[in-house]
């Protein structure tokens, strides 16, 4: 309110405003109800008695802006070590800015801005701005600096071994906010390139159904986020052939086997079907299998097949392969490698029994030669129906007059030193052995013609142990009447 105090008679009054006369202000006072801004300026009041009149001094109204903040500042996240810069509008008069963290004041934080560089996990949390004017003060809602981390590895995969057909796990860990992604990676070319396989993002990678053609791949995990990535130190796969165990298929026996003797290899994933040989000479593929003997010279050679299988097959140990330590891989059609070792002699003598397990019945025949000259072979086993298995049958030895031999089959034992290095008991009693050698037309297969001594008449069931080169068959068995 302005006012003015004047002497005179019959006084009138006329408030002006920056030289203009204000309507309706003609009283020795003059007020403004609500004072706004534009209300700002110079008052001067004409005071008037007759034909004279006087101008007052000019009196001056400023009017100061009530303190409110426009823009307030917004909630930021940033990454540790970059800079984060809060902002605020504000209208008044004479403004000026205090920035506090947790309610408690920043030094030197009195601008129109807030820069914080080089954050790390120590400036996050609550801020706010109290801004003072002439007209009153006021304060920002809180808002909150979220300080991020950069992805950092915290485990590292390490290298697995496995074998084929199984499977192999991978397992990798980060640290980091927000929570990184993963994409696991693999390498063919020794970690040159790596390229996303497709599906692998979770922490841990299962790499199944393993082939040899994996066998050194390297592979990664690589974490990202916001604020950068990181990435793993690489693991190799090692893909370990299968094991594949190879005897006698006479003996089952696999403490040696001897050259051009039958052998019997089981595994698993051998052969992708059953297939047997159908032609002469035998062939070194079945249904895409092959079987290869490294000998202890270092020559290699494929074997020739009798029969595959996906848990057996049985071969031929190639002509010529050197006495010691060889290896046989098998490489069935679909890929699958199998390798084993086993131990080449000249002479690992195996008998072959008529239940194919290596022991019991054998698997033999009885010649029968007469005082005539007459020969007859007679059978020394029959398939029992209530067992499902073969059985003796008794060999008769006739009258005096008749010679009766025990034809044994067997593999193994063709390269014997000499037939004077070959001996054999029935029963406990000592036998006389004719015979050890190739049995004629057939691969692989050799046999031992043994007399049968008339001593025997009688003794029901007896072992046949038969002995080549000092080694000794396993054990088999005849029936005497």
């Amino acid at each position: 309110m302005f006012s003015v105090v004047a002497t005179g008679t019959t006084l009138t009054y006329q408030w002006r405003k920056n030289g203009a006369a204000i309507p309706g202000a003609t009283n020795s006072s003059y007020a403004i109800a609500a004072t706004a801004t534009n209300d700002a300026g110079s008052y001067t009041v004409v005071v008037s008695s007759g034909a004279n009149s006087i101008t007052s001094n000019a009196a001056t109204l400023m009017v100061n802006a009530v303190t409110v903040i426009v823009t307030p500042p917004a909630n930021q996240t940033v990454c540790t070590g970059a800079s984060a810069t809060f902002t605020v509008a504000a209208t008044g008069t004479n403004l000026s800015f205090q920035w506090r963290k947790s309610e408690s004041a920043i030094p030197g934080a009195t601008g129109l801005m807030l820069t914080l560089n080089n954050v790390t996990a120590a400036n996050a949390g609550s801020y706010d701005v109290v801004v003072t004017g002439a007209c009153g003060t006021m304060t920002s809602a809180a808002i909150t600096l979220a300080v991020n981390t950069a992805s950092a590895i915290s485990m590292q995969p390490t290298s697995q071994s496995a074998s084929v057909g199984g499977s192999a796990t991978f397992t990798a860990g980060s640290t980091g906010t927000p929570a990184p992604t993963v994409q696991w990676q693999v390498s063919t070319d020794g970690g040159a390139t790596f390229s996303n396989i497709s599906g692998a993002t979770s922490a841990t990678l299962t790499v199944s159904s393993l082939a040899l053609s994996d066998n050194g791949k390297r592979f990664r995990a690589v974490f990202t986020n916001s604020c950068g990535t990181a990435t793993s130190n690489t693991a190799t796969l090692t893909v370990i052939p299968q094991a594949v165990t190879t005897v006698s298929a006479a003996s089952f026996l696999g403490d040696a086997l001897a050259t051009e003797s039958i052998a019997a290899a089981f595994g698993q994933n051998l052969a992708t079907v059953v297939q047997v040989a159908a032609t002469l000479p035998l062939p070194a593929s079945l249904a895409g299998t092959t079987v290869r003997v490294l000998d202890a010279s270092g020559v290699e050679r494929l074997a020739p097949l009798f029969f595959v299988a996906p848990a057996q097959v049985n071969f031929e140990v190639p002509p010529s392969t050197a006495n010691g330590a060889a290896t046989i891989t098998i490489t069935s059609g679909d890929g699958s490698i199998s390798t084993g070792i086993v131990n080449i002699a000249s002479v690992a003598p195996g008998l072959f029994s008529a239940n194919a397990d290596g022991r019991g019945v054998a698997a033999a025949v009885a010649l029968r030669v007469k005082a005539n000259g007459e020969q007859t072979f007679e059978p020394v086993a029959r398939f029992d129906q209530a067992t499902s298995r073969f059985v003796t049958v008794p060999i008769d030895l006739g009258p005096v007059t008749d010679q009766v031999f025990l034809v044994l089959f067997g593999t193994g034992m063709r390269f014997r030193s000499s037939l004077a290095t070959s001996s054999a008991t029935i029963g406990g009693a000592n036998a006389e052995v004719l015979f050890v050698g190739p049995a004629g037309g057939f691969v692989g297969l050799d046999q031992s013609n043994i007399r049968l001594s008339r001593a025997l008449i009688g003794r029901g069931e007896v072992d046949i142990v038969l002995t080549v080169d000092g080694k000794r068959a396993n054990v088999v068995r005849a029936a005497i009447k």
